[in-house]
């Protein structure tokens, strides 16, 4: 069952690290975003749980990946209007943040009692709350656009 519980511990770590990824690598080619702040709070946050999920890897003897699970498709972010990025930008990050709450909910019946712990009181919770602000931020932009 370790073996298992290892493997889905770095699938969800892969999805973290992207995640992370993808936000350092918008943040670093639009320095001056209107929404630069969040995505640099999203981007902490994703590190912080691949942090968790590499410490958990680590107590059970596994070895945490260091790849990411897919290069963050970003020229669908960049190829477009420049008055339209943000959001472009929302939308990547919304399907981004859909993928891994999919992810961390699909994996609980395959973890081991201290994982599923980790996962439901900390990892997920904390996920949902970065889904929440990205669908937040969305619904904010599409308000602005509407009242415009």
């Amino acid at each position: 069952m370790t073996e298992a519980v290892i493997s889905v511990l770095n699938s969800l770590l892969m999805e973290e690290m992207t995640a992370a990824e993808a936000y350092r690598q918008v943040v670093q080619r639009q320095p001056n975003l209107d929404i630069k702040a969040e995505l640099e709070e999203l981007h902490i946050a994703h590190s912080k749980r691949a942090q968790k999920l590499k410490k958990r890897l680590r107590e059970l003897a596994g070895k945490p990946v260091e790849r990411l699970s897919r290069r963050p498709p970003l020229d669908f972010i960049f190829n477009g209007a420049a008055d339209d990025i943000s959001s472009r930008i929302l939308m990547f990050f919304e399907n981004i943040e859909n993928g891994v709450l999919a992810l961390y909910e699909s994996s609980l019946s395959d973890l081991d009692n201290l994982s599923l712990s980790l996962v439901q009181t900390d990892l997920l919770p904390e996920q949902d709350v970065t889904h929440n602000v990205v669908y937040t931020l969305k619904s904010a932009m599409v308000s602005l656009a509407k009242s415009a």
